[in-house]
């Protein structure tokens, strides 16, 4: 809906008596009423940023009106007292005026209305505990009421009327859904369950007949105005705002208004449109003498008039301003249609509006078109010119392989003409190839190419490099694997394969290639490159033998390169190492000692083994002890040594042991606690390092003070085990520590008490050394019946326990012996159920 500043005006009323009320406008403005303030209003569209708001005008004081509607007769807005079932009559100022009592149900509410567009009567309904009982039709004319009985589950929040079909429109909320009725049958139409992010609180309907909604959006995070197609049944939002409130909307749809939309909306220069103008007359009668005219923006030269229902004078035909003086408009919605010619004009965006004159002072005297397809208040419709500079345009696209793609060439105009003999402005295709069309209109034509890429998806197109072996030795050989997986659903041809070696390896051979192609001699050692490789759907493998030359002990990455796919695909992929989550480079690693002779120094700490190894320098070995094993494991300090045997040359390896810092630990290795009560715990260490670390490890989570420091204090609920490791950075002593926990049920109860008022064992009461809930607790007579019970009660404290007395507060019952039972909920969060018999004596 188009408003002039879309303003609807919520208008706060004062419950005084005028002799003459100011008329409210009819042209676009929505009134309703805001809360929580009590507000009479108006709610306002900003055109700057599109945004809709509420405005208040007026306060209504201690008056409770929910129910209005526009009275088009007088221009004056009547309502209903919610609870007072009195009739009201507002003005533009929001002064309200009492008009009396009407003869509606006493114990209902009436929180929705509207206006019939004869302004003869008002609708209202009237609800009982969120169901509509029934609608009254008040006369406006002697305030007599008529019931009308409504079915069906159905709360109505708000009415508005039709002003060309006089149907009733409103919103249910019980059942989330817009309805219409038909007045003559009493016949509700139902439409689809708006969506749930959506709430609507008010309806209203514009001149040109649209139907909108005001609510909240995003749940609840905006204010927002919907509208609703009859011809679909779903809301759809328009714009948004900051949240608002309202009880009722009254909208006048009984003006004018010119909506206005340009078809197409792009196009080339010295191509032609047409321009539509939507009148919407909600008037009731014909307005005659009506003036209309539209300057056009230069180079838009009027053609001819292709519709006016108005008649009138028309001048300006061949020229950009069109004008048709004295045209009659009659109460409907209606369109005059005109086309237009552009000259040779520059691409860009045009806009312009149109104007009635000439109109009654009621509607303003001068209306302003409106565009179409926009939402903002009093816009300018707009035409995109189209002029492309280039002869020739190219775009790539892809697909996946039996899926269609649409290729859009709208932009470029409607005088299209593909290659596949379409003059669609949109095709749709599902095969891969060149599609390509000639566009433009008198003045320019451009050459448009789309080139369509499929493959299957998800489509792989990769390289996966390993080698073997992963470790290598200087002055040895390796295979380098790449497996290449072609998954694009199509063979993919004339391929090229590039590799440079980490500098120090060679290539020896080609040992595997199912691709074909040419291996070019680059003048390069260490550049492998292979051209005119095919690669067919499925996966295969190149496998290169290198020679490793020379080289000190370190990491070799290498990534190959293939590379003359389409574009779409990605023109080139790189290989990738599949062991590694990343898309990098794989590494051979060399083994060997950087020298002839290699020292390593380490430690041995106090009671513990050390694992000598020396795998990282090659694959053969020989101790000092004759030991070929990789790995030595020694107990003491010393000098060892091992010949490594591999690599160009053997070499040799040296490991200096020295014993580390000692540090001891001394820590009990059981504690035993009852549910519910802690332990410190108090180590000793002997530390002759500079530094102690700390670090206690526990079964179950949170049982612990502190986990860094020596003492913490520990309360378990369950038996559970604790690991203790302290450190002086060089060696590290450690012990485990059982600690367990008795959960003995720890309950003792009284097997008498007195109850005789003296302050002495004068309750029964269950008592514990130990925390405990008592989830239920019942005293039973020696037949059964249950005499007293508690719920939620803690152990220890008597008054919560039994005084004697029926229920605590009854009768005294007589001495005897009583069953009791109870339900206590321990630390641990297990319940038990214990029971046994007492004495009660006076």
């Amino acid at each position: 809906m188009k408003y002039w500043f879309l303003i609807v005006n919520f208008v706060c009323f004062f419950a005084v008596s005028l002799l003459a009320q100011e008329p409210l406008d009819c042209d676009g403005t929505v009134y309703c009423i805001i809360e929580p303030t009590n507000e009479f209003g108006r709610v306002f569209i900003n055109p700057a940023n599109n945004s809709v708001s509420l405005i208040p005008i007026n306060s209504l004081g201690a008056l409770d009106i929910h129910a209005i509607g526009y009275r088009s007769t007088d221009q004056l807005i009547y309502g209903v007292g919610r609870t007072d079932h009195r009739l009201y009559r507002i003005d533009a100022l929001g002064d309200v005026e009492d008009l009396g009592p009407l003869a509606l149900g006493n114990n209902l509410v009436y929180e929705a209305a509207g206006v019939t567009p004869n302004g003869e009567f008002l609708y209202t309904t009237g609800s009982l505990n969120g169901i509509d009982q029934h609608l009254a039709r008040v006369n406006l004319n002697d305030f007599s009421v008529t019931i009308l009985p409504v079915a069906g589950n159905i709360n109505l929040l708000d009415i508005a009327f039709h002003p060309y079909t006089g149907d009733m429109w409103a919103y249910d909320f019980n059942n989330q859904s817009f309805l219409s009725l038909n007045l003559g049958t009493l016949m509700f139409t139902g439409y689809n369950v708006t969506l749930f992010e959506n709430k609507i609180q008010g309806v209203y309907i514009d001149a040109s007949g649209k139907i909108y909604g005001y609510g909240t959006s995003a749940f609840g995070v905006a204010g927002a105005i919907f509208d609703l197609p009859p011809e679909t049944g779903q809301e759809n939002r328009r714009i948004t705002g900051p949240v608002g409130i309202i009880t009722d909307l009254a909208g006048c749809p009984y003006g004018l208004e010119v909506l206005a939309d340009a078809a197409p909306k792009t196009l080339f220069p010295c191509e032609e449109l047409e321009f539509t103008y939507l009148v919407g007359n909600g008037t009731g009668g014909d307005l005659p003498g009506v003036d209309f005219e539209h300057n056009f923006p230069a180079g838009f030269n009027v053609q001819s008039i292709v519709r006016n229902p108005y008649g009138g004078t028309v001048t300006g035909i061949g020229s950009d301003f069109l004008q048709i003086d004295n045209m009659s408009i009659s109460p409907e919605i209606d369109s005059i249609v005109v086309l237009v010619e552009l000259d040779d004009i520059a691409g860009g965006q045009y806009k312009s509006q149109a104007k009635l004159t000439g109109l009654p002072v009621a509607l303003g005297g001068t209306r302003l078109s409106d565009d179409f397809k926009t939402f903002a208040p009093g816009d300018s419709t707009f035409v995109n010119v189209n002029r492309i500079e280039e002869d020739s345009i190219f775009r790539s696209f892809f697909s996946c392989i039996g899926n269609e793609l649409d290729l859009d060439a709208s932009e470029f105009g409607a005088n299209i003409e593909w290659n596949t003999g379409s003059s669609d402005q949109v095709i749709t295709v599902n095969t891969e190839g060149l599609y390509y069309l000639n566009v433009g209109g008198g003045c320019q034509e451009v050459y448009v190419e789309f080139d369509v890429t499929y493959a299957s998806c998800p489509y792989t197109i990769e390289v996966r490099h390993e080698t073997e072996p992963r470790q290598a030795l200087p002055c040895s050989e390796a295979v380098y694997h790449f497996y290449i997986e072609n998954s694009s659903g199509f063979p993919r041809n004339d391929i090229t394969f590039i590799d440079t070696l980490p500098l120090g390896f060679t290539p020896v051979e080609i040992l595997q290639n199912p691709y074909g192609g040419a291996l070019v001699n680059t003048g390069n050692p260490q550049l492998i490159k292979i051209t005119g490789m095919n690669i067919p759907v499925g996966t295969d493998t190149l496998d290169i033998l290198v020679e490793v030359g020379d080289l000190p002990p370190g990491e070799y990455p290498n990534q190959a390169r293939i590379e003359g796919f389409p574009a779409e695909l990605g023109p080139f992929r790189l290989s990738d190492d599949p062991n590694t989550q990343a898309v990098d480079s794989t590494i051979i690693f060399v083994l060997g000692v950087p020298t002839d002779s290699f020292y390593v120094d380490t430690i041995i700490c106090a009671r513990a083994e050390l694992d000598l190894n020396a795998a990282p320098f090659g694959f053969n070995y020989l101790w000092d002890n004759g030991s070929t094993d990789s790995i030595r494991t020694i107990t003491q300090p010393g000098d060892y040594n091992v010949t490594i045997l591999d690599g160009c040359d053997p070499s040799y390896v040296f490991f200096t042991v020295t014993e580390g810092t000692p540090i001891d630990l001394f820590v009990e290795d059981e504690v035993m606690v009852f549910l519910g009560e802690s332990y410190q715990f108090l180590p000793s260490v002997i530390n002759l390092g500079d530094s102690l670390l700390v670090e206690w490890v526990a079964e179950v989570d949170s049982t612990l003070s502190c986990l860094d420091c020596l003492s913490p204090l520990a309360r378990p609920l369950i038996t559970t085990v604790y690991t203790l490791k302290v450190s002086n950075g060089t060696c590290t002593d450690s012990s485990l520590i059982d600690f367990v926990v008795d959960n003995t049920r720890r309950v003792f109860a009284p097997n008498i008490f007195s109850a005789n008022r003296d302050g002495i064992n004068d309750w029964f009461y269950l008592q514990s050394p130990d925390y405990g809930v008592i989830r239920n607790l019942r005293i039973y007579s020696r037949w059964g019946s249950i005499i007293y019970s508690s719920t939620n009660s803690e152990l220890n404290f008597e008054q919560t326990g039994w005084n004697g007395k029926a229920d605590n507060n009854g009768k005294f019952l007589e001495p005897g012996v009583y069953l009791w039972q109870a339900e206590i909920e321990f630390l641990d969060g297990l319940t038990e159920t214990l029971s046994g018999d007492v004495m009660l004596i006076r």
